[in-house]
């Protein structure tokens, strides 16, 4: 939930952004030794996400077989009708006069139309042009609408999966991440999942089929025109080894500077308020600039070689096919017999003519040009194959913080917490050594001491989004990692000093992480951290919409309003990080005596620099230097001599005494 991470508003980024753009990570993938095997493998990877559709990808397929199949026969039928009938006057083909309703004996069976009979044609071929396009028409248009709701499921699919994966990831992670490159990957790279079927798949499917069912009619014309279409497949094949790895150079380059982009403009619109006060528009806008330039310069780059590639492409699968059409057009000269002549008398091609050249013609450039698409498609995959290869390499991190085998569900709290011995590490340093004390059930701790010294650190274990390296953390006397790091969260709310809040009213924003939750439960909660009194007051009282990030209200109400929903969500540990630094000493008085009256059968920790806070509380565990250094009550504390909490809170009165006399 969203009170279950310290630094609220960053968790949640970055649960959305992803790796740092610069990251060595960023760069696993090497595009110079990339195999053919490669790219397949990556885009197989694919398949669980595609699978749940996998019926309805099917079913597209048939439709696209379908139509395809259907403008192919009757792009033949009405080419035949006016070619050889309508201009020629020859007999009508015994399957046109079928569709037609014509009669054999006047239509097929003689040896030349009238001209009578090539007017009625006519009308008859521009009814039947009108309806079968039609028809064809509203099976493509059915099929392309199918074919969008298949692919938004299937992207949608990686999508919840990668975003998973980001809130298991730990907070190590997320700290060395870097604003942008994550939401780039989540919503652009993660989109080529998609393209895996459409344009792997689907597309290379019918354009082999276009490809083969133009082998295939070419052939009963002409059996040395089929094999000059085949020939077409050897220099496309020699261009895309040579070509491929040089796209994939370059795309991958293009998505590194868009990601980084995009992280530039998130911190630009974020810090906007920064950036102003300080008077850096100029600054940030050249930073912009740059990174604009750099990302239009590298898709730049990208998009013309694969245009290089395409048109190179062209040229190759040009040669073949300008053979065809001048062998089709001598044949058609010499009106030489038709190679299956005995089977195209059925569609009046027996010899060649100015129909069957057409139509021969028509069918080879359809199949040279899908094979053409074919190898372009090639070249566009290598880009697909980077994004998805951006994605993958977050779903191959193993999350830090898994549940051990046997791990089982926190049901009750029934004792103390207990930090035994507590032992943590960054990899740079260390924070944390032998950290020992006991947070009674029923009472308030506070954790106090220098910026720096692992307060918040030690909160962020217990909500096991860090790991610890040696002692314990003990709920019902048991280590917290013998229980489902699941239920310990929902064991736990956190509350901090960022105040977020959401564009929704204050009802809806005190019952965010409890929805469920009447308007009286919310009402007390209110009452608790006294925010009942300035809500009532508002134009529409709890109804009231509170606009973006709440900027109607004070920093101390929306503090307050925070409060009220860690308290709403009735947890048996609440932590409140620097819960009361932005209120008054009168409102933080009655709020900490609310408190410590409504957590008499809770646990709550108060992690704070403020005295009049830490005074309220019934222990205080004083940290130095990642160390226990004092710990008690505040009168046990302040009397002990030389304590660390004595000396610290006769600095903090100094402090403030200076303060006072200087205004």
């Amino acid at each position: 939930m969203p009170e279950q991470e310290r630094g609220l508003r960053d968790f949640i980024r970055r649960s959305i952004e992803g790796m740092r753009v610069d990251s060595e990570r960023m760069r696993s993938i090497e595009p110079d030794k990339v195999h053919f095997a490669d790219i397949v493998g990556i885009f197989l990877r694919g398949w669980p996400y595609i699978r749940p559709m996998a019926w309805h990808v099917l079913g597209f397929v048939g439709i696209s077989v379908v139509a395809t199949a259907w403008n192919t026969f009757w792009g033949i039928t009405i080419l035949t009708l006016i070619y050889q009938n309508v201009i020629l006057d020859q007999p009508v083909a015994a399957v046109s006069a079928s569709i037609l309703f014509l009669d054999h004996d006047l239509w097929v069976h003689v040896e030349a139309l009238t001209a009578d009979q090539r007017f009625q044609l006519v009308p008859l071929i521009v009814m039947l042009a009108v309806m079968f396009s039609t028809l064809g028409a509203m099976i493509d248009n059915g099929g392309d609408y199918y074919r969008v709701w298949v692919m938004q499921n299937i992207n949608q699919n990686l999508r919840m999966h990668l975003m998973s994966q980001l809130h298991h990831l730990s907070l190590k992670f997320h700290a060395d991440s870097k604003t942008g490159d994550g939401i780039y990957r989540l919503f652009q790279d993660s989109a080529m999942v998609t393209q895996i079927i459409q344009s792997l798949v689907i597309d290379p499917f019918l354009m082999s089929v276009r490809f083969f069912i133009g082998i295939f009619v070419v052939m009963f014309f002409s059996p040395l025109l089929a094999i000059a279409i085949l020939f077409t497949w050897i220099p496309l094949v020699v261009l895309a080894n040579f070509m491929s790895a040089k796209l994939r150079h370059l795309f991958l380059e293009a998505r590194m500077r868009n990601s980084t982009l995009t992280s530039t403009i998130q911190e630009s619109i974020e810090g906007i308020r920064t950036i102003k006060v300080n008077g850096l528009e100029r600054e940030r806008q050249l930073i912009f600039e740059r990174a604009s330039v750099d990302a239009f310069v590298a898709a730049h780059n990208a998009r013309v070689r694969l245009l290089l590639y395409g048109f190179i492409a062209f040229m190759l699968a040009a040669l073949p096919l300008t053979f065809i059409e001048l062998y089709a057009a001598v044949l058609a000269f010499e009106q030489v017999p038709t190679f299956a002549s005995d089977l195209l008398t059925l569609f009046g091609f027996a010899i060649w003519s100015l129909g069957a050249q057409d139509a021969a013609r028509s069918r080879a450039r359809e199949g040279v040009s899908n094979i053409q698409l074919l190898f372009l498609l090639w070249g566009r995959a290598q880009d697909m194959a980077m994004g998805l290869n951006r994605v993958y390499q977050i779903l191959d991190l193993v999350p830090e913080i898994q549940n051990r085998p046997g791990a089982i569900p926190l049901d009750v709290i029934e004792s103390d917490i207990r930090f035994v011995d507590l032992q943590f590490a960054y990899p740079e340093r260390r924070v944390l050594e032998h950290i020992t004390f006991d947070a009674k059930l029923g009472e308030v701790t506070a954790i106090m001491g220098p910026t720096g010294s692992g307060k918040s650190t030690l909160m962020l274990l217990l909500l096991r989004l860090f790991e610890y390296q040696d002692g314990s953390i003990q709920i019902n006397d048991q280590d917290i990692r013998e229980f489902t790091f699941e239920s310990v969260r929902e064991k736990i709310t956190l509350a901090t000093q960022e105040n977020i809040l959401f564009s929704l009213s204050v009802r809806e924003n005190i019952a965010y992480a409890r929805q469920d939750a009447t308007l009286d439960e919310i009402k007390e909660a209110a009452r608790i951290a006294c925010a009942d009194e300035f809500i009532e007051q508002l134009p529409d009282g709890y109804e009231t919409f509170l606009g973006e990030r709440a900027s109607k209200l004070s920093t101390g109400q929306r503090q307050r309003l925070v409060i009220a929903r860690a308290i709403l969500k009735d947890t048996p540990i609440l932590i409140l990080d620097e819960p009361t630094a932005s209120l008054d000493a009168e409102t933080e008085r009655r709020i900490m005596a609310n408190l410590k009256e409504w957590a008499q059968a809770r646990t709550v920790f108060l992690v704070t620099h403020r005295l009049s806070t830490i005074r309220q509380a019934d222990r205080i565990a004083f940290i130095r230097d990642g160390a226990i250094a004092d710990y008690g009550t505040h009168n046990e504390l302040i009397a002990k001599p030389d304590g660390e909490y004595q000396r610290f809170v006769e600095a903090e009165l100094a402090t403030s005494q200076q303060l006072d006399e200087t205004a």
